[in-house]
């Protein structure tokens, strides 16, 4: 199965969190925390349609102004979503304000993806994880649609969405191709299209970062994340400093795969490692990861 979503740390597991994930099919990206993201070239940050920010810590907001810089003066809307208490002086008033139901904390419901949000607790400080869901995951046979005497294009995208969206068997969908030199073009109904098709669960991506380690915090994680294929999760300090993870209100690595192995995550990811480890100490954090969670041949490093 080819996957949409293609996620990126943009600074590694030892920077600033920043979590691209472009969109395949869709024609845009998501990021999830505004840290760093000037390694990010401008044709990426402008296929950004919505932000999803744990919190305004400097570190995971810094971001902002470059991706602010990039897109001043476009004819372009972006969608940027934080935790309560996400201001600064001026409470980034805005112009038009109006308040937005959010059922069962979901964020953003469209036919190809969903993305919900839980909230934490960083120490007294309000912090979201979030997780993306691929709603459902249409694959097309090729063969098949050899069968029909139709090529593959672009309309295969139109295709995919009418099924999202569970549109009605009598649907039209409009095939367009050109062939020698000439363009051509049939009007099917989606029933006739639905046997070069395969229906399969979606992908789902969770990302957690800066939240103390407790009882509440860690049954919203699991519950967010649970059977996600990707979790990224924060791995802040080994677990010889845990005392120092508590005063910090982070998780260390045997927390995170802790957390990882309860949600029953296909793969997790460990991020935002303390700058106190270097080099050997990195591996030692994954390590640690590793072990708790059940395994390196369960584990994705980036």
């Amino acid at each position: 199965m080819r996957p949409t979503f293609h996620p990126h740390l943009v600074n590694g597991s030892a920077g600033d969190p920043a979590l691209f994930v472009d969109c395949l099919f869709e024609r845009r990206a998501l990021l999830f925390d505004l840290g760093d993201i000037r390694a990010l070239p401008p044709r990426k940050l402008l296929r950004i349609s919505h932000v999803f920010v744990s919190h305004a810590h400097m570190d995971h907001f810094i971001g902002f102004d470059w991706l602010l810089r990039i897109l001043l003066g476009r004819e372009k809307d972006l969608h940027l979503f934080g935790p309560p208490g996400f201001r600064c002086r001026n409470e980034f008033r805005r112009e038009a304000e109006e308040n937005i139901a959010c059922p069962e904390n979901v964020l953003l419901n469209e036919p190809a993806m969903q993305v919900r949000c839980t909230l934490l607790d960083h120490g007294g400080i309000p912090c979201l994880a979030y997780a993306l869901q691929e709603q459902a995951h249409v694959n097309v046979w090729k063969n098949r649609l050899q069968e029909l005497g139709l090529p593959v294009g672009a309309w295969l995208r139109d295709l995919k969405q009418a099924v999202l969206r569970n549109e009605p068997e009598q649907h039209p969908i409009r095939v367009a191709w050109r062939e020698d030199g000439a363009e051509r073009e049939r009007v099917l109904k989606l029933s006739e299209l639905k046997s070069a098709l395969r229906i399969v669960p979606g992908q789902k991506i969770a990302y957690v970062t800066d939240v103390a380690w407790h009882q509440d915090n860690m049954r919203r994680i699991v519950e967010l994340a649970r059977n996600a294929d990707l979790l990224y999760i924060e791995a802040a300090f080994m677990e010889r400093d845990a005392e120092h993870a508590q005063r910090k209100f982070h998780l260390t690595a045997r927390q995170a795969g802790e957390i990882a192995r309860a949600a029953n995550a296909g793969c997790v990811i460990p991020l935002h490692f303390s700058p106190r480890y270097a080099g050997e100490e990195k591996a030692l954090l994954r390590a640690e990861v590793e072990a708790a969670f059940g395994g390196a041949s369960t584990i994705a490093l980036q």
